[in-house]
């Protein structure tokens, strides 16, 4: 059986992912595992802009506050772990995925506990 050392948990400014943590406290909690916390800022520019500079430029200031404000929020996040959980939180830049696997095997954590916002409903194709 595999020991569950560090649990990772990613966390938004959304209500899923406080209902993630909470989960992860849980199970970090019965396993004796440290937890870490993961914020993702990612500040691409959206794909279609051929000068990423420009978009850079124009949107520093709204990214220093996301940046500002995620920090905020992370910090009240770890306040509400217990401290015997050896709570810390680690910042990311870039893709999710990417990001979130790097972090997996840098620390290494031995298991993830996300929450997933819902994909959007689609509508059938229409029949001719």
């Amino acid at each position: 059986m595999i020991e569950i050392r560090t649990v990772l948990c990613p966390v938004d400014l959304s209500p899923l992912s406080e209902r993630a943590l909470e989960l992860a406290i849980s199970v970090a909690r019965k396993v004796r595992a440290r937890l870490v916390l993961e914020h993702n800022l990612d500040s691409r520019p959206p794909g279609y802009l051929g000068v990423s500079w420009m978009w850079s430029q124009e949107h520093e200031t709204e990214e220093r506050a996301k940046a500002d404000r995620g920090d905020r929020h992370v910090r009240e996040l770890l306040a509400r772990v217990p401290a015997e959980l050896r709570p810390e939180a680690r910042v990311t830049r870039g893709p999710i995925a990417d990001a979130l696997l790097h972090l997996t095997r840098d620390l290494p954590a031995d298991l993830m506990v996300m929450g997933t916002h819902a994909l959007p409903k689609r509508k059938p194709p229409a029949r001719l």
